[in-house]
């Protein structure tokens, strides 16, 4: 299932983890995070590694998405 998320991620950016800007890993972590992926038990590492980011990053993204949907909500 976190494989199809993280694949389904990838799409809704529409390109390789490789050609991501910051902005982009938001978006696909915001996506992870508003379908569940973080419930399932050791989803974090996993999500750190295929996007080449450090769990304190995953943090700070999801910080990001959480705060820029708070905006658009207003």
């Amino acid at each position: 299932l976190l494989d199809h998320l993280i694949e389904e991620s990838v799409n809704l950016v529409g390109k390789p983890v490789a050609l991501m800007t910051k902005e982009d890993k938001v978006k696909a972590i915001q996506f992870l995070n508003d379908s569940g992926a973080f419930l399932i038990t050791k989803s974090g590492p996993k999500v750190c590694k295929y996007f080449g980011i450090s769990k304190y990053t995953l943090y700070n993204y999801l910080d990001e998405a959480k705060s820029a949907s708070a905006a658009s909500a207003e």
